[in-house]
């Protein structure tokens, strides 16, 4: 069944990205792991700025998939979280080390 034929499942908003790249990254993942994911944009909608892809977007499953979903999601909120650190033990390169 896919996320459209909802006729016996809900629908539940189980995250929100502040952009669009952020959501679709969010939705690959969960899409890999086999889940039916809906993206939608807030704000004005994708015409009255010519593109929505800095307005915040939501993500919604069947409230069947919410509970793999929102783990999946949490697992993703650990790894951002190192990111920082992360950075700092990356080693620096000379741009004139390069060419």
């Amino acid at each position: 069944m896919s996320l459209n034929q909802t006729d016996d499942v809900d629908i539940l908003q189980v995250a929100h990205a502040s952009s669009e790249l952020e959501a679709l990254m969010w939705s690959e993942m969960l899409k890999d792991a086999g889940l039916h994911v809906l993206v939608r944009s807030g704000g004005p909608g994708a015409g009255a700025w010519g593109s929505a892809a800095t307005f915040d977007h939501y993500l919604f499953v069947r409230a069947d998939q919410y509970d793999q979903a929102r783990a999946i999601l949490e697992a993703n909120k650990a790894i951002r979280k190192q990111w920082p650190r992360a950075r700092t033990e990356a080693p620096v390169v000379n741009p004139r080390q390069i060419g």
